[in-house]
């Protein structure tokens, strides 16, 4: 497979399966997957010659492990957005400009 190609199916993994660092070995030809570190679990690695194979054996090891081992990707919010609804945090060059929004007029931040 030729780099162009393994780049972007690595990708395309690396998208399906969130909770596994992806790659492709050059000099061995497989895809591989390491598990992101979870508290309490050990390392867990799979490894396949096709990228359809290393996903399978991924969701196979996952059914395996207890469920708070494993994060459910969170969305990616813009940036200066805060991760609590209608709050814009602001920042300037010379610093904090301050917090917006009814949540913050509520609380009296």
């Amino acid at each position: 497979m030729d780099e162009l190609m393994a780049s972007q199916t690595v990708r395309v993994l690396a998208d399906r399966l969130p909770n596994w660092t992806i790659w492709y070995g050059r000099h061995t030809g497989h895809f591989w997957a390491l598990l992101k570190h979870r508290p309490g679990v050990q390392a867990l690695h799979v490894e396949a010659p096709t990228a359809a194979e290393l996903e399978g054996q991924a969701a196979e090891a996952e059914r395996w492990l207890p469920r708070p081992a494993l994060v459910r990707p969170v969305p990616r919010l813009p940036l200066g957005v805060a991760p609590v609804e209608d709050v814009l945090v602001a920042w300037a060059p010379n610093g904090f400009l301050g917090v917006t929004g009814p949540t913050a007029a509520g609380k009296g931040i």
